[in-house]
């Protein structure tokens, strides 16, 4: 997939498009929104039934660190 360039809002839109339809080839899937921003929230919450239901977000600012469990 090739996307072309987006600002602020159209990424925060797509993040929850791409979401949504991650969410409907797998609803069993775990989807997890690592974001700084309210909007994405605001958009998550909108799309509330199109996500999957292991759907959460980490509201985050600052660098974030991931790493496998074991």
């Amino acid at each position: 997939m090739q996307f072309d360039s987006n600002n602020h809002e159209e990424a925060d839109t797509l993040m929850i498009s791409l979401a949504a339809a991650a969410s409907q080839r797998c609803p069993e899937a775990q989807l997890v929104f690592f974001t700084p921003d309210t909007d994405v929230l605001v958009l998550a919450i909108a799309a509330y039934d199109k996500l999957c239901k292991n759907t959460s977000m980490t509201m985050v600012s600052g660098t974030v660190e991931v790493g496998p469990i074991w």
